[in-house]
């Protein structure tokens, strides 16, 4: 199974998500900023 690691920093925090072969997200890391 493949793995890859996506990152979006584009919101102006970081954003990072493990996805599978298939487009699935098997781990999604939003930081809480709202304050």
């Amino acid at each position: 199974m493949n793995v890859y690691v996506g990152g979006d920093v584009s919101k102006g925090y970081a954003d990072f998500c493990l996805m599978d072969g298939e487009g699935g997200i098997l781990l999604e890391i939003q930081p809480d900023d709202t304050h």
